[in-house]
């Protein structure tokens, strides 16, 4: 039976599609590559190969050519009190063309150099053996509550040096960041959304401003005061430049990661053989965090916007149109390796590199901090929870269809 899309398979936040959205994913890389998707008004681009191509074609920008709709509908007097959103959205680095993308990025990859990154796995690993000494006193636990998000938010408060106090108000405010990518899209916002996300936003500031002020008079070794006392050329991130990228490092550094553990080990203790093969040789866990990230990618969709009327691939493409990038159908195509539906941690992708933190100039600058996190939880997890498993194999996932990720992921340790 041949399966077609539908208005029903386009919806993207519908309930089965966020179940498993790889067979769709499948469908429309051999049928329909660049596929219109009428319920969100963009194209989707699922193969690899054109997915490269379109990250290394300045005539696809990261940055929206025009105001996001949603704000520009609202009278003025209404978006004035949204100025916290608009600003973000028009200093948000990933949403950025060069030379303001670049400029941004030199100054803040100072702080994640691999030399930087590297200087942190002491301090990861002993954040990772206290939550899971209380996993293993606990018996029956939630990857995401009580691992995936702790983890890599706990490392962010650290890397930067900002007070632990600010922990819940992180976990309570990081869906801000999702919700402000969602304004990229035609997903209308729901009553009240746009206020209460300006609310956040300017709160975060609020309480930010202060410790940047310390910082500057007393710079201390931790990320922060690299970010203030950065420089290229003679320059230096302005205040707002810092609390944009500081809030977004807060509220979206760790929910890559997060994904990540859970999305991963959710596919690891689904498929007994390959958690089996990692117990008896531990030195897969590098390969096992590559293959998790290919095959339920933590990002899922990205966007470029087009600068002017282009055929692309026999489509006819138009000025300003949204052009999702779809990390995860082209980390699933087959010049990824065989059987690319199959969790294998010995897949070895060759030439073709995992596209689950985008490519190129706006290649994730946290990679290799999640990659870190992720290889060090993994290598306690099945040394000291060798008995780790589902509690149940139904499983909910966010209504997000931008960054995909568990709700929740109930396991035991109880044989």
């Amino acid at each position: 039976m041949q399966f077609y899309p539908t208005t029903a398979t386009d919806n993207l936040l519908d309930p089965s599609f966020l179940a498993n959205p790889y067979p769709t994913f499948a469908f429309l890389r051999e049928h329909d590559p660049i596929h219109w998707n009428p319920y969100f008004n963009f194209w989707m681009v699922t193969r690899y190969d054109d997915i490269l191509e379109i990250f290394q074609d300045k005539s696809f920008h990261s940055a929206p050519l025009s105001f996001v709709p949603v704000l520009e509908a609202l009278p003025e007097e209404e978006r004035n009190k949204l100025i916290a959103i608009s600003a973000y959205l028009t200093n948000f680095m990933q949403a950025m063309d060069d030379p303001e993308h670049a400029r941004q990025r030199q100054l803040v990859h100072r702080a994640f150099t691999p030399r930087v990154v590297e200087r942190l796995r002491g301090r990861i690993e002993v954040i990772v053996t206290e939550i899971v000494d209380q996993l293993i006193a606990k018996k029956t636990f939630d990857i995401i509550e009580d691992l995936a998000f702790p983890l890599p938010s706990t490392v962010i408060l650290d890397v930067l040096g900002i007070p632990h106090e600010l922990r819940e108000y992180v976990r309570k405010s990081t869906h801000v960041i999702s919700d402000l990518l969602t304004l990229l899209t035609p997903v209308p916002p729901a009553p009240g959304q746009l206020e209460q996300m300006a609310a956040i936003l300017q709160d975060a500031a609020e309480q930010l401003k202060p410790i940047l002020a310390e910082r500057r008079e007393h710079p201390q070794e931790d990320l922060l005061s690299t970010l203030v006392q950065a420089e290229e050329n003679g320059e230096r991130l302005s205040e707002q430049e810092l609390l944009i990228i500081v809030t977004m490092l807060l509220f979206a550094g760790h929910e890559t990661t997060t994904n990540l553990i859970g999305n991963g080990l959710y596919a690891l203790l689904s498929h007994p053989d390959q958690r089996a093969l990692l117990q008896q040789d531990p030195s897969l866990v590098p390969s096992a965090i590559e293959e998790m990230l290919r095959f339920d990618s933590p990002v899922s969709f990205i966007f470029r916007f087009l600068a002017e009327d282009k055929e692309f691939k026999g489509k006819s493409l138009h000025r300003g149109d949204r052009i999702a990038i779809v990390l995860s159908a082209g980390n699933h195509d087959t010049v990824m390796g065989e059987n690319p539906e199959v969790f294998d941690i010995t897949r070895s992708s060759g030439p073709k590199r995992l596209i689950s933190f985008g490519y190129g100039a706006h290649y994730c600058i946290g990679a290799a901090l999640a990659r870190m996190e992720s290889q060090i939880a993994l290598t306690q997890l099945i040394h000291r929870l060798p008995d780790l498993q589902l509690s149940s194999p139904a499983v909910s996932w966010r209504p997000n269809f931008l960054l995909r990720g568990l709700t929740a992921l109930p396991v035991t340790t109880q044989p």
